[in-house]
């Protein structure tokens, strides 16, 4: 049965598929581990295939009196003031890594569940640089402008040598996120950390795209 407009009475086009759902990507889900899948490349252009298990947490609050971002930064921490119109959208992503070497990844935070953009990844060993947003960055949702603002934090549980010392490197990525109450667009993207050595003009193709994980903020 078609919708039909309750102010005009015309019938309404059916909702566009989004991007995301159409290239068949899947959101993680708490609660459940994945595998993710880099390399680590030394100056020497010698490659060592590098496998962590991740997990995600997730929650939506009004407002945040503390927000310390990484467990293991307890002595950093945010207020999240509430904003009319505005929820706060708090992930931390874990990554257990079974060795010292190679123990990197790569995040972005992408405007793309509706439409995929070409994202141009550049050269940096900074784990969470070059996110591409920052607090200012104006969305459109129903027609309106939001201004939205995000915090990241990162974090880990110390360089020891696990082989050694027993046990695994725990590294966190944090995130809380200021967005309209509604909006769904925004989604992190976890790429494998050998694209960073490419050229920085470099255009993610559905290569990069198939050894990524994605969590989408809705």
């Amino acid at each position: 049965t078609p919708s039909i407009c309750e102010v005009c009475g015309e019938e309404l086009a059916p909702p566009l598929t989004p991007e995301f759902v159409s290239r068949g990507f899947k959101s993680m889900e708490e609660g459940r581990t994945y595998t993710y899948r880099s390399e680590y490349i030394d100056d020497y252009g010698n490659i060592t295939p590098v496998r962590s298990n991740v997990t995600v947490d997730y929650d939506v609050v009004d407002s945040l009196k503390v927000w310390h971002g990484s467990s293991y930064n307890r002595d950093s921490f945010w207020e999240l003031e509430a904003r009319e119109g505005y929820s706060w959208r708090l992930i931390t992503i874990t990554f257990e890594f079974k060795h010292v070497i190679g123990a990197n990844y790569r995040v972005k935070l992408e405007n793309m569940y509706y439409s995929i953009p070409e994202i141009h990844i550049p050269y940096n060993d900074d784990d969470m640089d070059n996110l591409g947003y920052d607090s200012g960055t104006v969305v459109l949702d129903d027609g309106k402008e939001y201004d939205i603002i995000f915090i990241t934090d990162k974090g880990n549980s110390g360089w020891y040598n696990p082989t050694i010392d027993g046990g695994d490197v725990k590294c966190e990525a944090a995130f809380a996120l200021s967005l309209p109450v509604d909006y769904d667009g925004f989604v992190i993207m976890l790429y494998d950390s050998k694209y960073t050595r490419l050229d920085p003009d470099y255009i993610c193709d559905d290569k990069f795209f198939s050894n990524a994980l994605f969590f989408h903020c809705d």
